[in-house]
């Protein structure tokens, strides 16, 4: 029996939608494009095409592991982010669009100079790369403690045409850094849940992003207590730290730099109306 690209759709969506999968439509069609290779246009476009029994293996494989709360960017490997498709990996926390925010904040406070620009907890790359093509005169070092998330964050920068101005190193925070090395802007994105929340966020969060990515101690601030103390001491003079917090976190965290010689802090909201960035430069 032949089937069609509107068969598979529809099952698919059924299935996805009684395991209580939002964007079930949108999901399955994602999938089908994964499998097929098609574009968007294609898949909507021809309903009635007849589909291979070895991309409906494909797809109904894709289906199961989308049933069980797998993201669909973990299921094809990637993640649109800042107009670019990153590679992502169970390694590398799945980059959301709340943080392209914190790409807006640098190009606003990195000027017309590109400058140097370090990431600490670099992960897949997406806001130093995404910076980086933004800032053809820029270059970029990016910090993890994870191996893995490097090897990703470097196959992104190949893959976008940026590993010449991007250097990667393993690192705990600034421990990998060399004595003399300032930069102009810092930014990071780093853990921030809280420990005893991490058991109640989302099944696609809990499941498939890497707790290291996730878990920011106790009270969900302890990443932000190392960065603001020792920021300061690897910035440029009137440099600038940008930092991502988590819900209800902007007054802690503004006061952190403050408290550790930061002016002009501020603070910026995503496009849900969340209080998502942290920033300000050192007054030296």
């Amino acid at each position: 029996m032949s089937v069609t690209v509107s068969d598979l759709i529809s099952k698919a969506r059924k299935e996805l939608a009684s395991n209580q999968i939002e964007g079930a439509k949108r999901d399955a069609r994602l999938l089908l494009q994964h499998a097929t290779g098609w574009t968007a246009s294609d898949v909507i476009s021809a309903p009635e095409k007849i589909v291979s029994d070895e991309i409906i293996a494909q797809f109904d494989a894709s289906i199961e592991r989308r049933k069980m709360g797998e993201p669909v960017s973990r299921i094809i490997g990637q993640r649109s982010f800042w107009g670019h498709k990153f590679i992502v990996s169970p390694d590398v926390l799945d980059p959301r669009p709340d943080t392209e925010t914190l790409v807006e904040v640098m190009l606003e406070v990195g000027g017309n100079v590109g400058g140097d620009v370090l990431e600490l907890g670099v992960g897949s790359g997406c806001v130093l790369i995404s910076y980086l093509l933004e800032k053809n005169d820029a270059s970029g070092v990016g910090v993890d403690i994870s191996e893995g998330a490097l090897s990703i964050a470097q196959r992104n920068a190949e893959k976008l045409g940026v590993s010449n101005r991007l250097k990667l190193r393993q690192s705990n925070w600034f421990s990998a850094l060399e004595d003399n090395e300032r930069f102009d802007l810092i930014v990071s994105n780093p853990p921030y849940i809280p420990r005893e929340d991490i058991n109640g966020l989302s099944r696609d969060v809990r499941e498939f992003d890497p707790i290291s990515a996730l878990d920011g101690g106790e009270d969900g601030l302890a990443p932000y207590r190392i960065i603001a103390k020792e920021a300061g001491a690897r910035l440029k003079p009137g440099g600038s730290l940008v930092l991502e917090i988590g819900v209800g976190q902007a007054e802690a965290v503004s006061q952190l730099l403050t408290q550790h010689g930061f002016v002009n802090v501020n603070i910026r909201k995503d496009l849900s109306d969340m209080q998502r960035c942290v920033y300000g430069r050192t007054d030296r």
